[in-house]
């Protein structure tokens, strides 16, 4: 069973020293930092990638799952890049897994990365469950583009070293 985050549920890190990650989203004190906006997506690929889940919004479901009997791992993804290329992603990796089939369960945003993903990966996916996916369509992304998505102004008030306001970050980091 694979646990797909929502939107902005998964961490995203690049490689720092001593071969640890360094983790970018969301780390309050890289935020406060101003280092936000390096997660803006440009020409060729990005330093970042998804390296876990937020823990606090998906440990719990986790071992919930795991006490019901259920092999339950995260499946975290880089919620900047596009449905089509992380589905493909998801495909791919359901297709190398070694169970016969698979479960999936998504939150939000990883609910539309399974859709993505079910037409390429076969029969191996015997069930889906979406929580909260919003299947036809969300007021969200217009909100971040406007600055007025709360998550976009709590990260902004955070934002310290730089002084990166609301309209700011959507702007250069989380519109791309």
């Amino acid at each position: 069973m694979l646990i797909l985050p929502g939107i902005m549920g998964s961490t995203l890190a690049k490689d720092g020293p001593l071969g640890l990650d360094d983790v970018l989203w969301i780390d309050p004190v890289e935020i406060a930092l101003g280092r936000i906006t390096e997660l803006k997506l440009g020409p060729g690929p990005s330093k970042y990638f998804a390296d876990g889940v937020i823990l606090l919004a998906y440990l719990k479901l986790k071992l919930r799952l795991r006490i019901a009997g259920f092999n339950a791992e995260f499946f975290p993804f880089d919620w900047r890049l596009s449905l089509s290329d992380l589905g493909a992603v998801l495909a791919d990796a359901i297709r190398k897994d070694p169970a016969p089939e698979l479960s999936l369960v998504a939150h939000s945003m990883g609910g539309l990365v399974a859709r993505g993903a079910l037409k390429s990966a076969g029969k191996k996916v015997s069930r889906l469950i979406m929580l909260g996916t919003p299947n036809y369509g969300s007021f969200a992304p217009v909100q971040v583009l406007r600055s007025v998505y709360d998550v976009v102004k709590k990260v902004a008030a955070v934002d310290l070293g730089r002084g990166h306001d609301a309209e700011m970050l959507s702007g250069h980091a989380f519109n791309t």
